[in-house]
């Protein structure tokens, strides 16, 4: 089994050869309040889309977008919304830790160098994909994550508990 399928985590080594595993992530990251946002635009999770949000009492943040209404789908779907390089500068640059969002990737459909990944991974947040959050309501939660890593893997098979603060 991939350490990339289902619900999971990235760890920067995914991206960065000589950076921390998942089994290195830091367990204050994957244990704690989070925050849930719904984002309504399709073109993607830009700093244009954040620039309203008050992120100063925020460290994880998970982003339900129409991605939720695609769970269930046999089939892969294109227009998928991910997150823009401009987004991951705006959420690293807000001291955001932890970045999960509903559907199997954070980058947009075939960006080249996976601009997101770096920004987000290289500026030391966990990503999280893979996130099924079509019953979840927006707000603030807490959230458990479970992984199962492998010593030095670059990203880990996750289970995300969430519940009401």
């Amino acid at each position: 089994m991939s350490a990339h399928a289902g619900t999971h985590v990235d760890a920067p080594r995914h991206f960065f050869d000589d950076a921390p595993g998942a089994d290195a992530l830091p367990l204050e990251m994957l244990l704690g309040r989070t925050r849930v946002i719904e984002i309504t635009s399709r073109a993607g999770i830009g700093a244009d889309e954040l620039a309203d949000l008050d992120l100063s009492d925020d460290v994880r943040v998970l982003f339900k977008t129409s991605n939720s209404r695609l769970w269930g789908s046999p089939d892969f779907h294109q227009d998928y919304v991910g997150v823009t390089t401009s987004g991951a500068e705006h959420l690293v640059a807000h001291g955001i830790k932890v970045v999960g969002v509903d559907y199997l990737t954070v980058e947009e459909f075939k960006n080249p160098g996976a601009p997101a990944h770096h920004v987000l991974l290289g500026g030391g947040a966990v990503v999280i994909e893979g996130l099924n959050l079509r019953d979840v309501e927006p707000g603030d939660l807490r959230h458990a994550v479970s992984s199962t890593p492998r010593r030095g893997a670059d990203g880990a098979p996750a289970r995300v508990l969430l519940r009401k603060s």
